[in-house]
């Protein structure tokens, strides 16, 4: 098969002669060559092209452009028509591989001091972290924006970016140690005003009234859980009182001395006008105050005084009338 003119001669019985001649041209088949099976990662395109500039091109896409863009996954292939109606053909089988799915989270907060982990899953992927870190994991303590890139065996990639809070523990502080006298109750206060408060005595209120001794405590959480914690000892102190007698009667012309009981000599015991005696001498009916003094109290007692008057004498002459 050749291009050419091709003639032909043919006598009949009486010896007539027909001719005829006809000119044969072939031409090519347009060559397409749409390359090799292809994968591409998911989001990508990849441009097939027929070549073949001013020809007619049908893919099996219903596309009659002489480029594809390809998006998808599947046996792309295309006819290449000349003007003589000359048909060349290719196809080309393309793979989408999908992207590494990496998720790290909503933004998150959490408590100072804590450590949390970052994932970026897809064991067996190279990662990639803002930071530096090329491990799967990391672990972090600081707030921050922190992204990861992930890419798999078949070089396709993506990221996830998170944003991490870290709150400051709530500052507790029930102030030092403190002893209460008898008469006194003492109001603590956790202050830290719409968080959540925790007492060892069971109250959720942010302040408490004690009177009494023991370990008073306080954890104190935001919303999220983030505490933190005091506690603090109440001594409660109760001053003996030193005069078991409180009650005296006295004849007129006579005194009494208002003297502690034993065993309270160490005390400072102050009696009204702040005169400064263990005992007092008293002469006249009334209520005598006195007051005890230690280190963090004072007390007072009171001891009452009655003077009775003295019956009249009568003279009795015992000796008679002589």
């Amino acid at each position: 098969r050749s291009s050419g003119e091709y003639s032909v001669e043919i006598i009949n019985g009486e010896s007539c002669l027909i001719k005829d001649s006809i000119s044969v041209l072939f031409d090519s088949t347009p060559s397409v060559d749409l390359g090799s099976n292809t994968e591409i990662c998911q989001g990508d395109s990849l441009s097939l092209d027929a070549q073949n500039s001013g020809l007619m091109f049908l893919w099996n896409t219903g596309d009659t452009s002489q480029v594809l863009e390809v998006y998808s996954s599947g046996t792309f292939g295309v006819q290449v028509i000349n003007l003589n109606g000359c048909v060349g053909s290719d196809s080309v089988f393309i793979t989408v591989n999908k992207l590494p799915d990496v998720h790290l989270g909503s933004d998150s907060t959490f408590c100072s001091g804590q450590t949390h982990v970052l994932d970026a899953e897809n064991q067996g992927a190279d990662y990639s972290w803002g930071t530096g870190e090329k491990s799967q994991t990391i672990n972090i303590s600081e707030a921050g924006e922190y992204v990861v890139f992930v890419r798999n065996d078949k070089g396709c990639s993506s990221s996830d970016t998170i944003k991490i809070t870290f709150n400051e523990l709530p500052e507790v502080n029930l102030g030092e140690d403190t002893t209460l006298c008898a008469y006194q109750t003492m109001i603590l206060n956790a202050k830290n005003e719409g968080l959540s408060f925790s007492w060892s005595n069971g109250s959720e209120l942010q302040h408490i009234e004690v009177s009494q001794d023991g370990l008073y405590a306080v954890e104190v959480s935001d919303s999220i859980g983030c505490s933190g914690k005091d506690e603090i000892y109440v001594v409660k102190e109760v001053l003996p009182d030193p005069f078991s007698q409180k009650e005296y009667t006295i004849c007129e012309g006579t005194s009494v001395f208002l003297t502690p009981d034993a065993g309270y000599e160490s005390y400072q015991i102050f009696w009204e006008n702040d005169i400064h005696n263990s005992a007092i001498e008293v002469f006249e009916t009334g209520e005598y105050m006195s007051y005890i003094q230690s280190v963090y109290c004072r007390d007072t007692f009171v001891v009452k005084v009655e003077k009775i008057d003295t019956p009249d004498a009568e003279i009795v002459d015992l000796k008679g009338e002589e």
